[in-house]
């Protein structure tokens, strides 16, 4: 569809910039999150290791002293939480609220049980992902408007295990024909980066002794890697570092199995976190 066609389709009329103007913006308006120098980023850490029903979650002490001194050689300012119930979580993120503007960027760890259906676990009960992340979206934290909000989620989401394939196998895909219509709000999620330690219905490793895959290896690339990539490049090592791992059990159901994060994405521009 070309573009004068594309301004109208089925009554609804666009309102965006034509190629000239998305030209002209990008010229004009830089294509990166700003990074004050003068301001740092601010992020909160949540270990959730007892529960009153669940199994105690060994290795997650180690996950938060790694990804806590990753995030402080990115110049952050952590604050560390540990078995906070559901209400105690979303308290947490609500005192953010009132400090936002104060940072250039927010990051939130979260280490916990899991559930299928993006449900993650306080030490009480389980809570839907979302309902944490919408305590610091624009409509209750105006502070971020326009800055980069990211969690990044230790936690199994289902019960399945990846049994792996050969390098061979290939998978299908279909082209998909998407319109975009642009407006000039502010979509209610934009600008937010959710990071899940395995995909949707499948669980997630970790070593009761050197913590979990996704968090040692996100701790790892951002304390190796944070000052010279950008943070799509960051989350692809990432990635990459993971889907190489493998497990060795004596149980043959948890021996020889793999694992790859997923990431639900609207961030708008660049994230470089050297400033």
């Amino acid at each position: 569809m070309d573009y004068e066609k594309a301004q109208c389709l089925k009554g609804i009329l666009f309102n965006e910039k034509s190629p000239e103007d998305v030209e002209k913006w990008s010229d004009e308006e830089s294509t990166r999150y700003d990074m004050d120098p003068n301001k740092r980023n601010l992020a909160v850490i949540i270990t959730n290791e007892k529960f009153k029903e669940l199994n105690f979650r060994e290795g997650a002490d180690e996950d938060t002293r790694t990804i806590k001194n990753a995030l402080e050689s990115l110049d952050f300012e952590v604050e560390e939480l540990k078995n906070q119930s559901v209400k105690q979580m979303k308290k947490a993120l609500r005192k953010i609220q009132n400090k936002g503007g104060k940072y250039n960027c927010f990051v939130c760890v979260i280490s916990t049980h899991g559930k299928i259906g993006d449900k993650i676990c306080g030490n009480d009960k389980e809570v839907l992902i979302e309902d944490l992340v919408e305590e610091v979206l624009p409509g209750k934290c105006p502070g971020l408007e326009g800055k980069p909000k990211l969690f990044f989620i230790q936690a199994c989401r289902g019960k399945k295990t990846d049994e792996g394939a050969s390098q061979n196998s290939a998978i299908k895909t279909e082209k998909v024909d998407v319109t975009d219509i642009i407006t000039h709000k502010i979509p209610v999620w934009v600008d937010v980066l959710v990071a899940y330690s395995s995909v949707s219905e499948y669980y997630s490793w970790r070593n009761v002794t050197d913590g979990s895959w996704f968090l040692q290896a996100l701790a790892y690339i951002l304390q190796h890697y944070g000052k010279k990539l950008e943070l799509q490049e960051l989350m692809l090592l990432v990635n990459h570092v993971i889907a190489s791992k493998e497990t060795r059990s004596t149980d043959c159901e948890k021996n020889k199995k793999k694992q790859i994060p997923s990431i639900s994405n609207t961030l708008t521009k660049e994230l470089y976190f050297e400033k």
